[in-house]
């Protein structure tokens, strides 16, 4: 459509040119949204995120003992269990780290108010003579035996820790008992 310059444009033709603007505007329009729709579609895109977990796996052992007690038999008054050390298994048989062993004891508690020191209980990580073995103290000694972990191919063996006893001289007749302790720390 021609505009006229400078000249009255009839009601028909300002109908007409308005009719045109609206058409070209709605052109416009849908263009612009179109657009508008297809920017849209473009920013629903799929994307993928990292999340990063971590654990700290903690040490730990575990310890096993093979018999919870120790009978050194029949030892006079004065005597000691120089012939026999009697010796107890430690293994560890669930940890993922190796169980450094420690040890302590009470003193030996006899009949009516009788008992002899926790020194008298000696310790050693090897069958020696007791004579060459450690005392045992009230507070936890290292012993510097280490049982190894286990792993899925092979149980831990353990080690051997092995016990003997000194008895004073002027103790009177009847059973003693004594509690070991066996820690083990990681």
């Amino acid at each position: 459509m021609q505009y006229k310059n400078n000249a009255r444009m009839s009601r028909a033709e300002l109908l007409a040119l308005a009719a045109a603007a609206v058409v070209a505007s709605s052109a416009i329009l849908a263009t612009v949204l179109n657009f508008s729709a297809v920017g849209l579609a473009l920013a629903a895109t799929s994307g993928t995120s990292n999340v990063l977990a971590s654990a700290n796996v903690i040490a730990s052992c575990f310890i096993s003992i093979s018999d919870n007690q120790i009978n050194f038999g029949n030892v006079p008054a004065g005597g000691d269990t120089s012939t026999t050390l009697n010796a107890i298994t430690v293994n560890d048989p669930f940890g993922n780290a190796p169980a450094n062993i420690f040890l302590s004891g009470t003193s030996w508690n006899g009949p009516l108010t009788a008992n002899f020191q926790v020194t008298n209980t000696l310790w050693a990580s090897a069958d020696v003579t007791l004579s060459s073995a450690t005392e045992l103290t009230n507070t936890f000694v290292d012993t510097a035996i280490q049982i190894a972990a286990p792993n899925t191919v092979v149980t831990s063996p353990g080690n051997l820790v092995y016990f003997g006893a000194n008895v004073p001289k002027v103790m009177p007749t009847g059973v003693y008992t004594q509690n070991i302790f066996v820690e083990n720390q990681c």
